[in-house]
Formats: C-alpha cells, sequence, structure tokens
C-alpha cells in the first residue's frame, strides 16, 4: 500500500508512517542508525516525487559510500499450516534477512527477500527480539495461522559519481526541497526531488550527499594516480618479464597490484 504525504497545522506531522515506520524515524531522529550500510552518512525518511508531478510517497534514504539508496517500506503476509517452516535466516543485530531457503514459507509466498530491513511484526515495531524466534513462539501456540512483517525493501541505488545536489525553497504543503541530479545513466530518473522536514534538515541533507560525491571523486582520482604511476614504472623499467608484463591490457583496479610486481623485477 503506498503512504502519501500529510501535513498538518503547527509542528507538522510531515510523514504518514506506520507503528513501524514512526518507529525507526523516532529512533532515527534521536541519533540511531536503523540501517546497517558502510560509510552510513545520513538517514531518515524522506519524501520523494513519484512519476505524476506534484504526488509525493515516503521513502527511507540513505546516503552511504558513494551512492543514493531508497527504501519502501512494505508489508508481507505469511500464511502458515501445520508443518510449515518459515526458511528464513535474519541478522539480529541489524535485522536484515540474510538468506531465504526455497522450500520454506517466506520463499514460496515471495514474502521476503534477501536484503530487506525487518521492522515490524503484525502491525508492532520490532522490539530487540529476533523475527525468528517470534515467530517460533507464535506458532507454538497456533501452527495455523497468518502473520504480518513489515520491511524496508531497497527500490533503487544511485551513484553519485558526477552528480549534484541543489538547494531548494519551502513547500506550501509544508517541508523543504532539495534536488538531487545524478550523472548515472542507469539511474531512473534524470532527477529526484526531495522533501524533508525544513530548511536545516535540507542543508544536512544537501551536506551528506556533496560528501559522497567528492568520496566519488576521489576514487576515480586515485585510481587514475595509480595507472599512471604503473606506466610509469613500465617506461622506467626494461628486460624481457617487464615487457612480458606491459604486453597484457592493464586497469586502474589493476594497477596497484601491477605496480608491485613491476617492483619485484
Amino acid at each position: 500500500m503506498e503512504r502519501s504525504e500529510r501535513w498538518e497545522s503547527g509542528a507538522p506531522s510531515w510523514l504518514s508512517l506506520s507503528p513501524a515506520g514512526e518507529a525507526i524515524h523516532r529512533a532515527c531522529e534521536a541519533g540511531g542508525r536503523v540501517l546497517s550500510l558502510p560509510s552510513l552518512r545520513r538517514e531518515g525518511w524522506l519524501l520523494k516525487e513519484a512519476g505524476v508531478v506534484g504526488t509525493f510517497h515516503a521513502r527511507y534514504f540513505a546516503v552511504a559510500g558513494d551512492t543514493l539508496q531508497y527504501f519502501k517500506e512494505e508489508t508481507c503476509k505469511l500464511v502458515f499450516k501445520p508443518g510449515s517452516i518459515f526458511g528464513c535466516e535474519v541478522d539480529d543485530s541489524s535485522n536484515v534477512v540474510t538468506r531465504v531457503e526455497r522450500g520454506g514459507i517466506a520463499h514460496q509466498q515471495k514474502a521476503l527477500s534477501e536484503g530487506d530491513v525487518v521492522i515490524g511484526f503484525n502491525g508492532e515495531p520490532l522490539t530487540q527480539r529476533g523475527l525468528p524466534s517470534l515467530i517460533e513462539s507464535v506458532l507454538a501456540d497456533n501452527p495455523a495461522t497468518t502473520l504480518h512483517v513489515t520491511v524496508l525493501r531497497l527500490k533503487a541505488k544511485v551513484s553519485l559519481k558526477g552528480a549534484s545536489v541543489a538547494p531548494g525553497a519551502a513547500r506550501k504543503q509544508g517541508g523543504h526541497f532539495f534536488t538531487v541530479n545524478p550523472l548515472d545513466a542507469g539511474a531512473r530518473r534524470s532527477k529526484y526531488v526531495l522533501v524533508c522536514a525544513d530548511e536545516q534538515a535540507s542543508i544536512f541533507w544537501s551536506i551528506a550527499v556533496k560528501e559522497a560525491i567528492a568520496a566519488a571523486s576521489m576514487d576515480s582520482i586515485k585510481d587514475s594516480l595509480c595507472g599512471a604511476l604503473a606506466m610509469r614504472l613500465l617506461s622506467n623499467s626494461s628486460g624481457r618479464d617487464v615487457h612480458e608484463l606491459a604486453a597484457t591490457p592493464i586497469t586502474p583496479h589493476e594497477a596497484p597490484a601491477r605496480g608491485r610486481a613491476l617492483q619485484k623485477l
């Protein structure tokens, strides 16, 4: 089910979220982490403009490494019968689904996928207790039952290499705009119009995106430098082994290893 925006007067409750969604929003606002992603710079709920201009939906966004990622909240139904096997492994520390077995209910009913982040169970936020143990305890009392699991499901991972971010203005309905323009040819769209709570939040998100863009640029520079170093080593070396090594193509990612090999000759 799509959850569209809801803006209220005064101090706006600018998102319409499920109890599970509200719980992770509070956790994020308090400085906690919901997602276990490397080099996570910022995460939280934003409104994203949909395909129809002027229509916005809530998505959980993250700036991690050199990417902008967003997740959609989805509720999955699991219909158990006596003897059914859940067939799903969930990491207790991150609540990420790490494995879905083919013979299990989760796979057969196409309910859960690897990478899903579990945030709710039967309409309530997921507590410290892991999902498998919760399901096991329910099935012990009633082996024929229907359970609902709320997850954050990755919808897109957009490269920020060469991207740009533009500040926006206050929005009539509430909140504050900012826009991310990816250079990634594989991105779903040429720009992402996003809405956060206020101007300050917009600034913080823009800074996180700019840091990721800079990190992506530095990776390109490092690759180029490694390639240049390897070629210089080639040009300053001689001998049959060097020429044999030089005869094979070299990529920037292979350059450090190729340079070390040349130094040993």
